[in-house]
Parts: structure tokens; C-alpha cells; sequence
């Protein structure tokens, strides 16, 4: 049996791509938002260099969601293998956990 104590690298790699992502599309909408207002002062070759930029930002956010999305998959896969091989490996155990987990809900429950 292997327990994972740990700091797991998949879910720091998750944060991080999650981080980056949510930075890209506040710089994406803050460019966007720029050609917006100043799309009169362009001329037609400028605005499509720019509409061509934005097209590369959007692909390239993109590939990083499809990748925060692919390491919170295997993050979760991972968790779920640890997680198996824990009650397999240590049943009653547990079982007990699952009990104590119980027990504690329905005294919060019943306080209400």
C-alpha cells in the first residue's frame, strides 16, 4: 500500500495552470478591450495583425485550459487510486474513519 503524504506535484502543477490561465484571460480581455477603443485609429493591415494577435492569445489560453483541465483529471485519478488502495489495504480502518465521519455529521446535524 502507498500512501501519498506528500505535497502532490499534479496538483501544484494544477494551480499554477490555473493561476496562469485566469492571468492570460484578464490580459486577453484588458487587450481586447484596448482594440476596442482605439480600433478607429487603425488601419485595415493594423487591425488584422491585431485581429491575429488576439486569435493567437485565444489558441494559446486555450492549450492551457485543455492542460489545467487534463492535470486536474489526473490529479483526481491519482486521489482516487490513493484513496483505493487505502481501504483495500486497511479496511476496518476504514470503516472506523467512515464511522467517526458519521458520527460527527449526525451530531452536527442533530444540533441544529
Amino acid at each position: 500500500m502507498h500512501m501519498n503524504t506528500s505535497t502532490n506535484p499534479a496538483g501544484d502543477t494544477a494551480a499554477v495552470a490555473r493561476e496562469r490561465v485566469s492571468a492570460d484571460l484578464r490580459l486577453l480581455i484588458d487587450d481586447a478591450q484596448r482594440l476596442l477603443a482605439d480600433a478607429s485609429r487603425y488601419d485595415d493591415a493594423q487591425l488584422a495583425k491585431v485581429k491575429q494577435r488576439l486569435r493567437d492569445e485565444v489558441e494559446r489560453i486555450g492549450a492551457q485550459i485543455t492542460d489545467a483541465q487534463s492535470a486536474a483529471r489526473d490529479k483526481v485519478r491519482q486521489v482516487a487510486h490513493d484513496t483505493d488502495e487505502a481501504v483495500r489495504g486497511n479496511p476496518y480502518a476504514a470503516m472506523g474513519v467512515a464511522a467517526v465521519a458519521g458520527l460527527l455529521v449526525g451530531a452536527l446535524l442533530a444540533r441544529r
